[in-house]
């Protein structure tokens, strides 16, 4: 009987974890695809709006011509490994002067 106990505590603990999930960006990517590294999603922001803390958000070399707001604490945005990935606002237009290109506001981690 505590055996039993015992099991059924276990799987009503394992079904409340979570697992952190690794996603990647390309600029070949599609935001149609499902992010994983032979199939990346196209664009920074699109892959942060779909993950959840604890997350990481591979971003593969090249140019991204994008404003990125991190709209939950504690994801990982990193460079994939021995490549450049660059946030390129030079195309952009700020009407009131002040607009980040990278926005944490109210953030953490």
């Amino acid at each position: 009987m505590k055996m039993l106990k015992f099991l059924l505590l276990l799987i009503a603990l394992v079904g409340h974890v979570s697992f952190a999930e690794t996603v990647y960006v390309a600029t070949n990517g599609s935001n149609g695809a499902v992010g994983s590294l032979d199939a990346p999603w196209g664009s920074v922001q699109y892959a942060l709006d779909q993950v959840a803390a604890g997350d990481t958000v591979f971003v593969r070399g090249g140019v991204y011509s994008e404003r990125v707001v991190f709209n939950q604490s504690g994801v990982s945005l990193k460079a994939y490994d021995g490549e450049s990935a660059v946030l390129d606002g030079s195309s952009f237009v700020v009407s009131d002067g002040w607009d980040a290109l990278l926005d944490l506001n109210g953030q953490d981690d």
